[in-house]
């Protein structure tokens, strides 16, 4: 894993962040027209937009703001079962109290539990 700079935990978190903010305008809507149903409506959206954005680009908006990338080990991009597997993994993480995003701050690959259940990296694109 040296041909390539892995991102590091702060500019991953940025990226997160400019992801919520994309969502949350949406999801606020959603919360407000169906109330009772929004959790598993935004739930849906939620995997919808980052299944998609690294099955299909290796990146989601924030990532490509940020100049990171999702990539399998032999740096091939990642396909539609990596992108499933790393959104049920994100769940799992923060179910963990996001003890499976922590973990990569000692992680010599600075791998999250989603990433070390799809085998996957995030790197910053040069």
């Amino acid at each position: 894993m040296k041909a390539f700079e892995l991102a590091g935990f702060w500019l991953r978190f940025a990226a997160f962040l400019v992801d919520s903010i994309i969502l949350s305008a949406p999801m606020y809507i959603i919360k407000s027209v169906f109330p009772q149903t929004a959790s598993i409506i935004n739930l849906a959206i939620c995997a919808l937009y980052f299944i998609f954005f690294v099955s299909v680009f290796g990146k989601t908006p924030g990532k490509m703001f940020f100049r990171i990338k999702v990539v399998k080990s032999d740096l091939k991009p990642v396909g539609w079962k990596e992108g499933t597997l790393r959104f049920l993994g994100t769940v799992l993480s923060q179910i963990l109290l996001f003890g499976g995003y922590i973990i990569m701050l000692w992680d010599k690959n600075r791998q999250t539990l989603h990433d070390k259940i799809t085998g996957t990296y995030v790197i910053i694109e040069k």
